[in-house]
């Protein structure tokens, strides 16, 4: 995922510069739920059109946006760069003086709606509606506006330009699947039932294993005290005797 998002800011982030001091200072005197005729929006019309000519920023870029935070506190997000991503709902023009302004209505995968402005400058190739674009852009206020239903409802607003289409871009891959518990459960069984089968062999080979063989303790006390029988045949007894007459005396 992050690789994906990578990629796609690299193809549409090369050249955002940061808002100047001025246009820093004109933009927080936005006035939310009114409409944009306001010297906060001619400022950031101004910073957007810029971008064609600028060099990268190192400014950081919100890959994701919580419109619910943003419309609860506005000033808090004002100014900062987004990756927004949405299905384009409505497309109209400004009129004037802001007639080479365009206004987006989009919205997200959540189906969460909120509005895009661009210059002419940085419209790129033609859009139609229905078409899911990736636009870089900059939270310009919480601004109110009626809906297809005829009410009038607030939505997050902001300033871009280069909206691509979304299709043009890497899809993420797929996040890789969660182990089911049974699988788990499973393979930590066959360990164990392996590591016991293991154990009995280890048992039953020792259990198996030669043992010396000692001897009787009749035979043993026999050749300590040398009162063993001597053989039936007289040679034989004659040879056993001088054996025993030649072997050392045992320890007593």
């Amino acid at each position: 995922m992050f690789a994906s998002a990578f990629c796609r800011l690299c193809a549409i982030a090369l050249v955002v510069p940061p808002l100047t001091d001025e246009q820093r200072t004109l933009l927080h005197s936005a006035d939310d739920d009114r409409t944009h005729e306001e010297v906060a929006f001619d400022a950031m019309i101004e910073h957007v059109r810029s971008w064609a000519d600028a060099e990268p920023g190192s400014e950081p870029i919100r890959l994701r946006a919580d419109f619910a935070a943003i419309l609860a506190d506005p000033d808090a997000f004002r100014g900062d760069l987004f990756q927004l991503d949405g299905v384009i709902q409505q497309r109209s023009r400004l009129d004037r003086p802001h007639h080479q302004v365009v206004e987006w209505f989009l919205r997200d995968e959540a189906g969460t709606p909120f509005i895009l402005y661009l210059h002419d400058s940085g419209l790129g190739e033609t859009h139609d509606d229905g078409e899911r674009i990736i636009v870089l852009a900059r939270f310009y206020k919480r601004l109110d506006a009626v809906a297809r239903d005829g009410l009038r409802r607030s939505y997050p607003a902001f300033v871009g330009a280069n909206p691509k289409l979304a299709s043009s871009f890497p899809a993420p891959p797929p996040a890789p699947a969660a182990a089911p518990v049974k699988t788990i459960v499973l393979a930590l069984g066959a360990l164990l039932g392996g590591f016991i089968i293991l154990l009995l062999l280890a048992r039953r080979r020792r259990d198996r294993a030669p043992r010396r063989a000692w001897p009787s303790a009749e035979h043993d006390a026999g050749e300590l005290d040398g009162s063993a029988p001597l053989p039936d045949d007289p040679a034989a007894a004659l040879a056993e005797l001088r054996r025993r007459a030649d072997s050392p005396p045992r320890p007593s």
